[in-house]
């Protein structure tokens, strides 16, 4: 499939989720992710990055239900879970971290909105090692890919660690109001 820029929009709601999936699967793949595999299984999409399988868990993440946050699993090929911060260590490389977070943020934000068929907000982690670097370029790449997938950023909350100091936290918050994502300063509990 053949993308021009600027030119698909995620805007027919008439389809059925897995042709919607389908799309969105090309789209990941085509605009910045084409280096690491990226499936669909059971109507959700899973990811390969250094071998390891990553899918999306989601829970609520306020006692309304209002908000679902998102947790990465990560599983070896055999099939062994793994801690998911073993491989954003991995990933430390140059670039690879922010590709990691990249790519699973757009796996979660598909498998939310469009595989689940989701409306609420979702609640995205942010690494505290991206947060301290700055990631001007992760945002505009992820949110050129949100429009082209036809999903509002407003629809995400991006949150931190805990541990993140005030100053990173204030300085967070004014960048992700200015690119109109809402943000909140620590991760849910």
């Amino acid at each position: 499939m053949v993308y021009l820029e600027n030119t698909l929009a995620f805007d027919d709601s008439r389809q059925p989720v897995p042709a919607k999936l389908e799309r969105a699967l090309d789209l990941v793949q085509h605009h910045s992710l084409g280096e690491h595999p990226v499936a669909i299984e059971n109507n959700r999409l899973v990811l390969r990055f250094f071998k390891c399988r990553l899918s999306s868990q989601f829970t609520p993440a306020d006692t309304a239900g209002d908000v679902t946050h998102v947790t990465t699993c990560a599983s070896l090929p055999t099939g062994h879970a793994i801690p998911f911060s073993a491989l954003q260590t991995l990933a430390m490389t140059e670039g690879g971290l922010l590709r990691l977070e990249r790519l699973c943020h757009l796996a979660h934000v598909v498998n939310h909105f469009i595989a689940s068929g989701n409306t609420g907000p979702l609640s995205l982690p942010l690494n505290a090692r991206l947060a301290n670097q700055g990631i001007s370029s992760h945002d505009q790449r992820f949110l050129s890919v949100l429009e082209k997938l036809g999903i509002e950023p407003a629809r995400l909350r991006v949150t931190l660690p805990a541990k993140l100091e005030p100053v990173i936290e204030a300085m967070l918050t004014e960048h992700y109001q200015r690119v109109g994502i809402p943000f909140t300063p620590n991760e849910p509990r």
